[in-house]
Formats: C-alpha cells, sequence, structure tokens
C-alpha cells in the first residue's frame, strides 16, 4: 500500500488538502451524538399520521384514491369530481389553492391532507435509525469533496448539512419534542408532520454533560466571490456590517428589490434576501 501511495499523483493532493481530508475523516470517525428516542417516537407518529391521512384520503374521494401519495390517480380525481386541473402537485401550488376562497371545501380538504402527506420525514428518521452506530452516534454523514466542481462537502444518509428550516417557533417545537416522546403528540399539535418535519434538527444532541455550540461563518460565499471578482464596494458592504456601522446585505437584497427600509424586513423576508443575494 505505500509503495501504491507514493507513486500516486500529487497534483490534486497538496499539503492542504491533505490536511483538509485528514479533518474530514476524524469528523466522520466522532460522528454526532443523537437522540435515538426522540426518532423512534417521532417515526412512529409520522407512521400512525400516514394511516390516518390514508383513511382521510379514501373518504373524501370515495374510495376512488387509496392514498394522498398516489399522485396521478388524485390529480384525475380531482379533475372528474370537481372539474379542476392542476399543473403539478408541487407545495407552493397546493398551498396557493387551498388559499383561494372560491374551491370547494372538501377539494381543500382534501389538497390539505395531500400537503400533509408528502412529508419526507419519514425517510430521514429511517436512515438515521438504520444507520446510527450502537453508542448513539450517527457516523459517515459528510463526503469529503463530494462535489467535485467545487470541491465542497456533501451530505450523505441524514444529511445535516441539508436540514430544511423549522416552520415552527422555539417553544411550540420544544413542548412538540417532548410530547412527541410521551406519545401524545396528537393531542396538542393539528399537524403532525409539521411538527415532525420541524423536529428533524432536533435530533442532533450533546453529548451527556456536555454542551452543543453552533458556529457558522456569515456569508462566507458571498464575502469570497466579492473578493475574488474585484468588487470592491461589496467587501466594504461586508466590513461596514462586521464593524456594526452597515446594513445586513441580506436584508438589503430584500429592501432594494422590492422597495423596503432595511431596518422595516422581517426574519422571513431576510431569508428570501439571503438566496437574492
Amino acid at each position: 500500500m505505500r509503495e501504491i501511495y507514493q507513486h500516486l499523483p500529487r497534483w490534486n493532493m497538496n499539503f492542504n488538502e491533505t490536511t483538509l481530508w485528514q479533518l474530514d475523516q476524524k469528523i466522520n470517525r466522532r460522528g454526532m451524538c443523537m437522540d435515538v428516542e426522540l426518532a423512534k417516537s417521532a417515526l412512529t407518529t409520522v407512521e400512525n399520521g400516514q394511516k390516518r391521512l390514508s383513511t382521510d384520503t379514501q373518504q373524501l374521494t370515495d374510495n376512488a384514491v387509496q392514498t394522498a401519495t398516489q399522485r396521478d390517480a388524485l390529480l384525475q380525481h380531482i379533475v372528474s369530481a370537481f372539474g379542476i386541473t392542476l399543473p403539478d402537485m408541487q407545495a407552493s401550488t397546493l398551498q396557493r389553492r387551498i388559499n383561494d376562497p372560491d374551491i370547494p371545501p372538501a377539494l381543500r380538504e382534501l389538497l390539505s391532507v395531500r400537503l400533509q402527506s408528502c412529508t419526507t420525514s419519514t425517510r430521514k428518521y429511517k436512515a438515521l435509525l438504520k444507520s446510527v452506530s450502537a453508542d448513539g452516534r450517527l457516523r459517515g454523514t459528510k463526503q469529503f469533496c463530494g462535489v467535485s466542481r467545487t470541491g465542497r462537502w456533501a451530505g450523505r444518509i441524514f444529511q445535516p448539512d441539508n436540514r430544511q428550516r423549522p416552520t415552527l417557533n422555539q417553544k411550540t417545537l420544544d413542548n412538540g419534542i417532548e410530547a412527541l416522546k410521551a406519545g401524545c403528540a396528537e393531542l396538542i399539535c393539528g399537524d403532525i408532520m409539521q411538527l415532525t418535519s420541524s423536529a428533524l434538527r432536533g435530533c442532533i444532541i450533546a453529548p451527556q454533560g456536555k454542551k452543543l455550540v453552533i458556529s457558522d461563518l456569515s456569508n462566507i460565499e458571498g464575502c469570497m466571490l466579492a473578493w475574488l471578482v474585484g468588487e470592491n464596494w461589496k467587501v466594504n458592504a461586508f466590513s461596514e456590517f462586521d464593524n456594526g456601522k452597515g446594513n445586513d446585505l441580506y436584508k438589503l437584497a430584500y429592501a432594494l428589490a422590492f422597495n423596503f427600509l432595511p431596518e422595516n424586513v422581517t426574519k422571513s423576508q431576510r431569508q428570501i434576501g439571503k438566496v437574492m443575494e
């Protein structure tokens, strides 16, 4: 093996890359401590919720559709029963139709069932429980240079880098997680699928006696790209914000696009500005 290693090309494995790969191996071997109790409880709750939603679908369609995840059958039923053709079953399309005051109540309820049924949390919880080690840690969740063109890491298994933002506020989510573990989430939460989807991030916990600390390089890609292409005005804007003198560029991007004052941009609007920036 050493002889083979000595003959491998070095053009793409300089000292810095090798050091970074060694750090990657250390991170993956250590893994993350997971709340297995929460994952098991959430999965059971989701599966029970899916059964209930399937029953609701059958009742709302007179057994023409067995589950709300049967996309083509559901689209066909909506056309035949309500005379409405939907372009797709994307969440944004469903939500727009649900908010339409002119659609029949029965269709609104059916679309709501479909929207709740299309959660991916079941798959994520199953992947977590299937791969977690006996010591309660999940390993191998990051692939070094998984994105070949840029060299960035790629998420694997539970994909911790690709977890959606919770749609519930922190207090509601904390109470919901406790209810999931107690097996009574249905009693306090109207949308179980929303709760279990929002609780996915909560599966990452600190080991006993430790504290989970999160850090991030603020807008690192925006800063580096501006510097690389010589956009000095933007580099200066980042510097002013870091020094407490300028505007948050995410808020500024939204404000300029929609004619807002930066100080009036809300947290959710800032997220849109982040995508724009």
